[in-house]
């Protein structure tokens, strides 16, 4: 592909989702602007044009994967065919699937510290992004949460849910799907010796009665 084909306003979006892509897999450390632009067929200074340095171009692949992520995890649990547990679940499921197939997000975002080449600290503009996709997925998760219990109950219960109780099982759920996600990824380097593919699909079942339970008490 040659410089011609791109667009110079299509450049910056072309080089974000290549990106992505590396960072998917890879991440960060596999994110290098010149084999990019090579690739492309671009110029190496529109990195720099677009984005400020790689840095720059790291961090808003970063929050442009998360951001897709959370709408990916959104539109699974809004399958009108699943019951309210059902749609719970479909969340969790659809978060460990994307941690299996995208462990260098998984670990740029989980372990950024620890991450080598996440940038530090992240510009104003790309953290309120961060934040809002963060907060769009805890509110969603609340009210599948919600559902869920409310669903559960017995039918002769009339009391008011507690929305602390909603609060923490929404927070003890979200714990408790990032570490098994984090396992999935492959990221757990005491796992990566085990037959993670063999055992997930039971420790998913288990992970739904645990939950179920959870929201029955």
């Amino acid at each position: 592909m040659s410089e011609r084909t791109i667009a110079r306003n299509e450049a910056r979006d072309a080089i974000l989702e290549a990106a992505v892509t590396r960072l998917a897999t890879g991440g960060p450390t596999a994110v290098h602007p010149q084999d990019i632009c090579e690739e492309l067929g671009l110029s190496k200074a529109l990195v720099n044009y677009h984005f400020g340095n790689r840095d720059g171009l790291i961090a808003e692949s970063i929050v442009l994967a998360y951001e897709r992520y959370i709408d990916t995890l959104i539109t699974a649990s809004q399958e009108p065919d699943l019951d309210p547990v059902g749609r719970l679940t479909s969340w969790i499921d659809a978060l460990i699937g994307w941690a299996r197939t995208n462990p260098g997000l998984s670990a740029a975002l989980n372990y950024p510290h620890e991450a080598a080449g996440v940038p530090r600290p992240m510009d104003a503009p790309l953290a309120q992004r961060l934040q809002l996709a963060a907060s769009r997925a805890f509110s969603n998760l609340q009210g599948l949460v919600q559902d869920a219990r409310a669903s559960l109950r017995d039918p002769g219960d009339v009391r008011e849910l507690d929305p602390t109780e909603i609060a923490l099982d929404t927070a003890i759920i979200s714990w408790a799907t990032l570490g098994m996600s984090v396992y999935a990824a492959g990221e757990n380097l005491p796992m990566r010796v085990l037959p993670v593919a063999d055992y997930l699909p039971m420790a998913q079942e288990r992970m739904r009665g645990l939950i179920t339970l959870l929201l029955s008490r």
